[in-house]
């Protein structure tokens, strides 16, 4: 992902019409049913700005969240900081430097295996969060379904935003590589002051890998993780077909 300002300190603007909370919950709850008991200590990778970790901050469990991104990881401490949690550690890290073990609970949510270019890199990630947690221990990631992705891509889209006196506008261009399973996407973003009547323009872009579930489950496996389902996005009852776009994986140690 590119460096930009303008897009870090507008990103909850840009994604606030996501359900933080009722993903968390989702995942809570099911983690606990899984393991048959409440998670004792947690591990979030990729917590970006830290709207899943103000959530899980919440419940008052020993949470360390992580991310590659010292500008995600320093808007994610302020906001844990200022809400006076003090169960909660912010790293900057990838996982597989993560010199802390013992989770009872990994997650990975909002398509963060998608940012991973590549098959060797995949199972390097998998296994470094398996090294990380307790036996038995569960491991639940969203993503993008490969399958329905290459089948209907990224469609061009935009939104707006109100956020106080200015106007977030966000256009989405997307360019998909069927051959490589790539998908470019490029954020055109625009914001208006109403105030001072300044405009400010930027442009961003990130790769998404579009895995299949064959892809995502052989490196799975070559992890040491074992698979209990793949449902659709917050669907637990619903086991993912070609057909869904969000899926959500539940894994054990």
């Amino acid at each position: 992902m590119e460096n930009n300002t303008i897009f870090y300190h507008y990103y909850d603007a840009i994604f606030s019409e996501k359900n933080y909370r009722k993903e968390t919950e989702f995942i809570f709850k099911k983690a606990s049913e899984s393991l048959g008991r409440s998670p004792e200590k947690i591990l979030e990778i990729g917590c970006g700005t830290g709207n899943h970790t103000m959530n899980l901050a919440g419940k008052n469990i020993p949470l360390t969240a992580i991310d590659i991104d010292s500008e995600m990881t320093s808007i994610a401490f302020n906001k844990i900081k200022n809400a006076g949690y003090d169960s909660v550690k912010i790293i900057t890290t990838p996982v597989e430097k993560l010199d802390e073990s013992g989770f009872d609970l990994a997650i990975a949510m909002f398509n963060v295996i998608t940012y991973i270019p590549d098959t060797n890199n995949l199972i390097s990630f998998f296994k470094a969060v398996y090294e990380r947690i307790n036996a038995k221990a569960v491991f639940i990631f969203d993503c993008w379904n490969g399958l329905a992705a290459l089948k209907n891509p990224p469609k061009n889209k935009k939104t707006e935003v109100q956020k106080g006196n200015e106007l977030v506008s966000c256009i989405v261009e997307s360019e998909t590589d069927f051959w490589k399973q790539k998908t470019k996407l490029v954020y055109q973003l625009q914001v208006k002051n109403f105030s001072d009547l300044t405009v400010k323009n930027d442009t961003f872009s990130f790769y998404q890998t579009l895995w299949t579930p064959m892809q995502i489950e052989h490196c799975l496996n070559e992890a040491g993780f074992h698979v209990f389902s793949c449902n659709r996005l917050l669907d637990d009852k619903t086991t993912a077909n070609h057909e869904d776009w969000k899926i959500m994986y539940t894994c054990q140690k």
